[in-house]
């Protein structure tokens, strides 16, 4: 199989780093897909991720994820948002890029220090300054995501936002959660 995907134009992924041979093809042609460790080193230019990719503040994602609801960060709500811009959501890595080097010039501004050094109450204050954005709007919603949705989708570990809720999660059988008075949609 590898060998006739070659021939018809593609890439042996033979050759590649492990990093692609972990990312499934779309289209014929391999996405990249990043390691956490590469992530935060600063990933190389990709252009089917991301065209420019200099460097990425992941402590300052946690800290923001964190600062928007507290723990989120035990439940790897922030592994999702990194899952979402590096796979599906990957045209609002600029605009996290924007809206986090945003968070840190003001952190800088009012506080002299990173985004991730400063205490709850000092965050609460940079964030009510960017709630009106687009970047606030993506990052909540990423957060929520995070939160809440499946853990096959990197965040929600062990189940602990759903458990926080009382949703008893994704069962084979409805009778579960509809004994605990979760009510199907009609």
């Amino acid at each position: 199989m590898i060998e006739d995907y070659h021939k018809r134009g593609g890439v042996n992924i033979i050759h590649l780093r492990p990093a692609y041979q972990r990312a499934s093809p779309i289209e014929g042609k391999p996405f990249k897909c990043f390691s956490l460790a590469e992530w935060e080193q600063g990933a190389p230019k990709v252009s089917s991720v991301a065209p420019r990719r200099p460097y990425f503040p992941v402590p300052t994602l946690r800290a923001a994820v964190e600062t928007i609801f507290p723990g989120a960060t035990e439940v790897k709500a922030d592994r999702y948002v990194l899952h979402a811009l590096r796979t599906f959501d990957h045209e609002d890595v600029f605009v996290y890029e924007e809206g986090l080097a945003e968070m840190n010039r003001l952190s800088h501004k009012y506080f002299r220090t990173f985004f991730e050094h400063l205490g709850q109450q000092q965050r609460n204050t940079i964030v009510k300054q960017i709630e009106e954005t687009e970047f606030f709007a993506i990052l909540r919603q990423h957060t929520m995501e995070g939160m809440f949705a499946d853990p096959i989708y990197g965040g929600n570990d062990g189940q602990k936002g759903w458990k926080l809720i009382g949703f008893p999660g994704a069962r084979l059988h409805p009778i579960t959660h509809l004994s605990r008075g979760w009510k199907p949609y009609e």
